[in-house]
């Protein structure tokens, strides 16, 4: 969720994998096409972290993913982020902090492994 919007990223309609990203208005009660991701997935994590939604891992169909895309919902421009180290899909939860800056990709109660260099997981 970001200010008064829920996004929607992906997914897997019953026969083809989409790259379609819908934003619901909680305000107006009414959804809208937004400039679809980059790459076609199911199965991804999304957050919301300094203004940007972020699409992270995912399945294509064909091979798991360790893609990283995020969408500047000012402008609605897509940028391709620096790839996580581990292709992942459906099994991780994301956890965003900015008291701590923390971005980090949870797998178990005491394992947190750091996306980006200079953030730290606490």
């Amino acid at each position: 969720m970001l200010d008064s919007r829920i996004y929607a990223l992906g997914g897997y309609d019953g026969s083809s994998w989409l790259n379609t990203v819908e934003c619901f208005e909680s305000q107006t009660g009414e959804w809208r096409a937004e400039a679809p991701m980059p790459s076609k997935r199911s199965g991804l994590t999304c957050c919301v972290y300094g203004g940007r939604v972020y699409a992270l891992g995912g399945y294509d169909g064909k091979n798991f993913l360790n893609a990283v895309e995020s969408l500047d919902v000012s402008t609605g421009e897509w940028r391709i982020e620096t790839p996580m180290p581990t292709k992942r899909c459906v099994q991780f939860d994301l956890c965003i902090s900015t008291l701590f800056r923390c971005v980090c990709v949870v797998y178990t109660r005491s394992e947190c492994v750091s996306l980006w260099p200079g953030f730290v997981c606490v």
